[in-house]
């Protein structure tokens, strides 16, 4: 029963993800695009530093593991 919701609260982040990035793209004053917020955060070395910070955490505990039996 909490795989199906862990499950469920993953696609609705999805969908959350994409529905963001849809409103973004026809109102790009209200939201910024994406590429445009990934270019503004990247002017800082800390932002840099951050971001690979981040990546590396997420392909560690997610990409690096094995998946449990």
């Amino acid at each position: 029963m909490s795989t199906t919701y862990f499950a469920l609260s993953y696609v609705l982040l999805a969908f959350a993800a994409v529905a963001t990035w849809v409103y973004s793209r026809l109102r790009p004053l209200r939201i910024a695009p994406f590429g445009q917020l990934l270019r503004h955060m990247m002017i800082s070395r800390v932002n840099r530093i951050a971001v690979f910070a981040i990546w590396w955490w997420v392909g560690w505990h997610f990409f690096g593991q094995p998946f449990p039996n």
